[in-house]
């Protein structure tokens, strides 16, 4: 099941950001200053929004908490998920930085808009340093019942297997290691599980065993594989999102540097299964470390009032 409505927060304190430039190596500082850097990804957060609404995907468009320097604000996908079943879980996030970007008021919103039975609050991990961080760290392939992780300092397996045991999912844990031999900090850059294929980055996984235990878990999923290279994977190729929009049709989003770096042939691949949308971000890529699908949060919950 693929969502039709997402949230999306306005990058109003967006930066580049110390604390989590140590584990992403796809963050790289910025020659622009600090307010000209906030305006280009405000502009490029806006475009994104009107690209998703004229592909009839409605989009959630929320403010961050005035008074907090959050620099990765911008990528709400990190600190909690919604669900099908009424759940809403908030992360343990890694850095203190991005822990301050919890927001009560975005979760009161979803709880008085959309019937939400339970909220598991697992931020009290980080105390113990086992951190999770939302749908950066976890691929849900509900389908098939399989969660997709990628084993880093951001992603801890214990809590992996907790969450797989909540859903009754299959949980499959791999490395993947980026062109320094450096594990990649967050499982969607290297995987993505869309509408009857999955884009994945195999080659960046570590070993021998993790890529025939990933070809394990595919067998009998019926998915295409479209493989991506270290290239693909560092133009963010992987951190691409399947939706749907009002008429349950597919639509894939993804960057515009992701798009141009897929192969033609690729293109035609994915274009089988779905349509393709695509939005230039390059300040919010290149500073933040992250693209479209980590600025977008799936909001599964069904709502209270139909319009």
């Amino acid at each position: 099941m693929f969502a039709n409505t997402v949230l999306m927060i306005r990058p109003d304190s967006f930066g580049y950001n110390h604390q989590t430039a140590a584990s992403n190596s796809f963050q790289q500082s910025s020659k622009l200053g600090s307010d000209e850097l906030r305006n280009a990804s405000i502009k490029e957060s806006e475009k994104l929004r009107q690209t998703l609404v004229e592909n009839d995907i409605k989009v959630l468009y929320m403010h961050q908490q005035s008074d907090v320097n959050l620099p990765d604000a911008v990528f709400p996908n990190n600190w909690f998920t919604t669900h099908t079943d009424g759940t809403i879980i908030l992360y343990p996030m890694c850095s203190p930085s991005r822990r301050e970007e919890y927001n009560s008021k975005i979760i009161d919103y979803l709880s008085y808009n959309f019937n939400v039975g339970q909220i598991i609050d697992l931020r009290d991990y980080t105390r113990k340093e086992q951190y999770l961080e939302g749908t950066g760290s976890l691929v849900f392939d509900t389908r098939n019942k399989i969660i997709f992780a990628a084993n880093s300092i951001r992603t801890n397996p214990n809590l992996v297997e907790k969450i797989s045991e909540h859903f009754s999912m299959k949980s499959c844990n791999l490395v993947f290691l980026d062109d320094a031999q450096q594990q990649i900090y967050h499982t969607n850059v290297c995987l993505s599980v869309c509408n009857g294929f999955v884009v994945i980055a195999e080659d960046n996984i570590a070993d021998e065993a993790g890529k025939i235990k990933l070809k394990n878990f595919l067998v009998g999923t019926e998915m295409e594989v479209i493989k991506i290279t270290q290239s693909q994977l560092n133009n963010f190729c992987g951190n691409i999102l399947q939706l749907q929009n009002s008429k349950r049709e597919p639509v894939l989003a993804m960057s515009t540097r992701a798009y141009h770096s897929f192969e033609p042939s690729q293109i035609k691949q994915i274009e089988k299964h779905t349509s393709i949308i695509h939005c230039d971000i390059p300040h919010i890529e290149a500073t933040g470390g992250g693209g479209v699908r980590c600025m977008l949060a799936e909001i599964f919950l069904k709502p209270k009032y139909l319009n």
